[in-house]
């Protein structure tokens, strides 16, 4: 299950619409909607503090409750999740950074296969044009 389904679990537990839920967190009534596959720190800080009880772990990750457990170390428990929370994020940019760079690789390949191919398009014309003036001229010999 993704982050978003997550959420969703978590707004349908807590019987708010994601219109409301934007509202709450200071983003457009979309937001849940238009989600990809994460979500911003600065986002998941401001669902951190507006929803206390959910377990943001959970929310990122998967593993765990989603809600937190109600123990009397409850500052103990919001840092264990942040230390997890920081550690998803940094795995998660490393992950982004090596696609944007695959994705970069590929982007500079496709590029020189485009001038590869606009050179072949080129020689390509230009056989054609040998081949007119040769058969243009094969002709006139046959003529005499």
């Amino acid at each position: 299950m993704a982050v978003k389904e997550r959420l969703i679990d978590f707004l349908n537990y807590k019987g708010i619409s994601k219109s409301e839920f934007g509202r709450i967190i200071g983003v457009s009534s979309a937001f849940v909607t238009s989600m990809r596959k994460s979500i911003q720190p600065d986002k998941v800080e401001s669902i951190a503090n507006s929803f206390p009880d959910l377990n943001i772990n959970w929310l990122m990750t998967g593993e765990g409750e989603m809600l937190k457990a109600a123990r009397g170390s409850e500052s103990s428990d919001s840092s264990a999740d942040l230390s997890s929370l920081k550690q998803t994020i940094q795995t998660q940019s490393v992950a982004i950074n090596a696609l944007n760079r695959a994705m970069e690789l590929q982007e500079s390949e496709l590029k020189r296969k485009d001038i590869a191919l606009t050179n072949k398009e080129e020689e390509i014309l230009k056989l054609k044009a040998e081949i007119q003036r040769l058969q243009r001229a094969n002709q006139e010999l046959e003529a005499k």
